[in-house]
């Protein structure tokens, strides 16, 4: 679907590339989306996935160095990281509009690595969208694709296909860089 085409790339290409919009449009229709976000998190609340949490927890206490590489913007990503008690776990944090260009180009991936002083072959990307997954690769790292977000056949890109968050606990603890 259109809807899971986008997935994975940055707001403000969205609505460069469907919606047309240019300017201070496009940063209007950014901060009119980041506000329903906000409020709709204000009011409901939001929670981490169960087995990713636990799996941010498990490899920090591991001593595994992290770092979070998201299309979403610095103030969404800082709100989401912050409600579901996470942000802590990360050392070091690149958002869609600290890059010039967005996923499938590897620059969020690079920066992150460069950031935490790692050569991108020793990098492993966790990403459920088959931008990121692409943008990994293009980047030189490894990278390992879940399908909560699409099927393994548009994935497959991918090192490692799996289907859950779970069966990441075992593998990541395992992971040896290239």
């Amino acid at each position: 679907t259109q809807y899971h085409k986008c997935l994975g790339i940055r707001s403000a290409d969205i609505a460069r590339t469907k919606l047309h919009l240019e300017g201070n449009a496009v940063l209007a229709a950014l901060d009119r989306k980041l506000s329903y976000f906000m409020d709709i998190v204000k009011q409901n609340g939001i929670r981490a996935i169960p087995h990713a949490a636990h799996l941010v927890r498990m490899m920090n206490s591991s001593k595994i160095r992290m770092g979070l590489a998201t299309s979403s913007r610095k103030e969404k990503m800082t709100m989401v990281m912050k409600e579901t008690g996470l942000l802590s776990y990360f050392d070091v944090i690149v958002t869609g509009d600290e890059v010039l260009n967005g996923k499938p180009a590897p620059d969020i991936f690079l920066k992150a690595a460069e950031r935490l002083g790692v050569a991108p072959p020793e990098c492993l990307v966790f990403e459920d969208a088959v931008s990121g997954v692409r943008a990994a690769k293009n980047a030189g790292m490894q990278c390992i694709a879940i399908t909560t977000t699409h099927s393994a056949d548009v994935l497959q890109e991918a090192d490692l296909i799996i289907n859950s968050f779970e069966e990441l606990e075992n593998i990541a603890l395992c992971y040896q860089p290239a």
